[in-house]
């Protein structure tokens, strides 16, 4: 259907086209992963589907948890040099390996990720302990999925949950099983409480506040909605009334707790123990 509709309105070289690879695409072990054959076949069959000779960006859309980061690394440089694909990235998948593939890019002289994408809202922050850090350290692009937490922060789960017990998007079979911000997860009723506490406050729909929170992040680069989302009533047009005392409250709420080693290596303890007591920031290069 998107390759009909870009086709008919001749819109193609004006849009970033987007696809990924990893899921299994039929029976057996080798229908999936995250090697060069699925990588491979998984792309031509978009170009196919697509009816264009290029994707803009492809993403492993999942880690496997077995193939080497250089193999993959190696299956994308080839696409790309081959015209196929223009950019990749990774999603859902540890911060080390997407260090190690841009490392051994920019060793190499090699094309290297471009992107990360990655769950975040604000209610679900965990790639803030590394992910955030390695995506600017390595120069990548961050794109969040989810940023309304497939509907717990916009209210829709919650209401389709009081409306039939079990049946809204959150609940019964999904990938995540009670991991995320389905009404039975852990600490689901906290987090509505606390988020709750702000939609009285200010004039922006909840849906708009807190997607202007994620879209204002400075380490983000764009944002994945749900397909099913209004287009037409995102946050874009509301970014000028969201203000500095709407961010920093609602920064307050979800912030990870970042554990070791980053709780000795703040700020103020750098000063005490290594700068003696001058205060330095580093510029990211990126």
């Amino acid at each position: 259907m998107l390759g009909r509709l870009l086709a008919e309105r001749g819109v193609r070289d004006g849009v970033v086209l987007a696809t990924t690879y990893g899921f299994a695409a039929g029976g057996g072990p080798v229908s999936g992963g995250s090697g060069r054959a699925n990588m491979t076949r998984a792309g031509e069959g978009s170009l196919r589907r697509l009816g264009t000779d290029r994707i803009d960006v492809y993403w492993m859309h999942l880690w496997d948890g077995f193939t080497p980061a250089d193999k993959v690394l190696h299956g994308m440089v080839d696409l790309v040099r081959a015209g196929k694909i223009r950019h990749y990235g990774f999603s859902n998948m540890p911060a080390w390996f997407v260090v190690e593939a841009a490392t051994l890019a920019r060793a190499h002289g090699i094309p290297g990720p471009a992107a990360l994408q990655l769950e975040y809202s604000l209610v679900s922050r965990d790639i803030e302990r590394e992910h955030v850090r390695a995506a600017q350290e390595m120069g990548l692009g961050m794109v969040p999925w989810s940023p309304l937490a497939g509907g717990f922060l916009s209210g829709q789960s919650h209401r389709e949950e009081q409306r039939t017990p079990n049946s809204g998007r959150l609940s019964g079979a999904n990938p995540f099983g009670d991991s995320r911000s389905s009404p039975s997860a852990p600490g689901t009723s906290s987090r509505r409480s606390a988020t709750s506490s702000l939609h009285s406050t200010g004039h922006l729909p909840r849906s708009h506040r807190h997607g202007c929170w994620v879209d204002q992040r400075s380490t983000l680069c764009s944002s994945a909605p749900a397909p099913r989302t209004n287009l037409g009533r995102l946050w874009p047009p509301f970014r000028q009334d969201f203000r500095t005392t709407h961010r920093r409250r609602l920064d307050a709420i979800g912030a990870p707790d970042l554990g070791y080693p980053h709780a000795i290596i703040t700020d103020p303890m750098i000063e005490s123990l290594v700068g003696g007591g001058t205060h330095v920031r580093r510029h990211h290069a990126h």
